[in-house]
């Protein structure tokens, strides 16, 4: 996918998910952070700057974790790797997104 369009993408899930996670259930909310992640992922993996996707985040202190968190993970220099990071990285967040709600 396109740099440009992946960063429109994203844009766009972070507008939709934030305005509606209170009114959604637990598992949808975590399966849009999974997605949402995914993405985040995916820019990092690909050399978008972290200052430019945290300016997408619209000052949404959990999709700010998220987007600290990816940054923090090694970038990779191949496609199977940075995809199977990308892949890893999403289902991470959506196990502990899952698991926050069933305390």
């Amino acid at each position: 996918m396109p740099l440009l369009k992946m960063k429109y993408t994203l844009l766009l899930t972070l507008l939709l998910a934030t305005s509606t996670w209170a009114q959604r259930p637990a598992t949808a909310v975590c399966t849009d952070l999974q997605e949402l992640s995914h993405k985040i992922m995916e820019l990092r993996q690909t050399g978008t700057p972290a200052s430019q996707v945290i300016a997408l985040a619209d000052n949404n202190r959990v999709v700010h974790a998220i987007i600290i968190a990816a940054y923090e993970e090694p970038q990779y220099n191949t496609t199977l790797n940075q995809a199977r990071a990308s892949r890893e990285f999403a289902s991470r967040v959506f196990i502990e997104c899952f698991k926050s709600t069933q305390k």
